[in-house]
């Protein structure tokens, strides 16, 4: 029997940079986003951290695995969102 698919939460910020960007990227990213609900550890764990990395070609998704829910935090180009994860509370 297969486990049931896990749950894609997506922030407000996260979303927000979706809605801004052109239809195809939003896309691509969205597609990469749905892979995970049946392979969460499809990206790679971030190093001390909580959380995981998703690449969808110039950009990343950070996310954290919660039980069920994968919960898109910051979802960004691969040259700012590093800069916007060192700001976000990881607490």
């Amino acid at each position: 029997m297969r486990p049931h698919p896990h749950e894609i939460l997506i922030c407000p910020k996260a979303n927000d940079f979706l809605t801004r960007q052109d239809k195809d990227i939003s896309q691509r990213i969205e597609t990469k986003l749905i892979g995970l609900r049946d392979n969460p550890e499809l990206g790679e764990h971030l190093k001390h951290s909580k959380y995981w990395r998703l690449r969808s070609g110039k950009y990343r998704t950070i996310y954290e695995i919660a039980g069920e829910k994968i919960i898109a935090h910051i979802i960004g180009h691969r040259n700012d969102v590093y800069n916007n994860f060192s700001k976000f509370d990881m607490r």
